[in-house]
């Protein structure tokens, strides 16, 4: 009896021990798609930023040259050279917009699960299985 108690208590231990292996591996593994995510998410965010300090630069620019223009406007030979500078400052605007336009992307992601690890969870016996055998009993207990 004492040697079917201990041939229990070591497969049960083994069976714990796997299982905090198997524990230790997806919580690695989950910190490490959180990492992922972060990065990603960062990096993202710099980029918007970026582009957000060029869209209020566009927009800063367009107030001066706009307050400009309306300073202008009783004569008119400053105004045609005020609306010139206007126009050069207009066209070096539309290019930084296509510029921001272009840079407007940003990292799509979604967690797929893998395949091998659904099949596991579907399986009945995913983390291990009993395997017995007849054995002999005076070999059991020279073992023990």
């Amino acid at each position: 009896m004492k040697k079917v108690d201990q041939l229990n208590c070591s497969q049960v231990e083994k069976l714990r021990k796997f299982r905090v292996l198997i524990i230790a591996y997806f919580d690695q593994r989950e910190k490490e798609l959180l990492h992922e995510v972060q990065l990603t998410r960062d990096k993202d965010l710099a980029a918007l930023k970026k582009l957000q300090i060029s869209a209020n630069t566009i927009k800063s620019d367009l107030s001066k040259e706009l307050a400009n223009v309306k300073t202008h406007e009783q004569n008119s030979s400053d105004l045609f050279i005020a609306t010139k500078r206007a126009q050069a400052l207009l066209d070096k605007l539309k290019y930084s917009l296509e510029d921001i336009t272009s840079r407007t992307n940003y990292q799509e992601y979604d967690l797929q699960r893998d395949p091998l690890v659904e099949t596991l969870l579907k399986n009945k016996d995913g983390m291990a299985q009993i395997v017995t055998s007849a054995g002999d009993i005076n070999y059991f207990c020279q073992r023990f």
